[in-house]
């Protein structure tokens, strides 16, 4: 007999504004560089053991797996596009679930420069290095 794994719901957001109302950036080389926080949402929280993000070979540190749930298993990273991050969720029961993040942040950053007045948003260059 087959088991089969319970369902467990799987959603991941980002988000480039922070806890202070302020976008980071930085210069690299021909690049600019954005603040993101992924993290996991869902209500089946309290089920999983660990999340392990892969992310694109460029990265440093690419695999990066996290173990912290009260802060929704966030990683933070400087990107300046999109890219497709494969994640494992694993459960306390031991199951494994993979899952692959569209990553991109275009239209946060829309927003993010639309309602800089109305909202407070600061845009902060956290240093050049280029």
């Amino acid at each position: 007999m087959i088991k089969l794994k319970p369902k467990l719901e799987i959603n991941f957001n980002n988000e480039i504004v922070d806890n202070r109302n302020r976008v980071k950036y930085q210069k690299q080389e021909n690049n600019v560089l954005f603040w993101n926080r992924i993290y996991y949402i869902g209500k089946d929280k309290k089920r999983i053991k660990e999340i392990t993000y892969i992310l694109d070979e460029s990265f440093p540190n690419p695999e990066r797996k996290i173990i912290d749930g009260k802060n929704d298993f966030e990683i933070f990273i400087w990107s300046s596009g999109e890219s497709v991050i494969k994640v494992i969720i694993t459960t306390i029961d031991g199951n494994k679930y993979t899952r692959y993040f569209n990553f991109k942040f275009e239209d946060e950053l829309k927003q993010a420069i639309n309602n800089r007045d109305k909202k407070g948003i600061e845009f902060v260059n956290i240093g050049d290095n280029d």
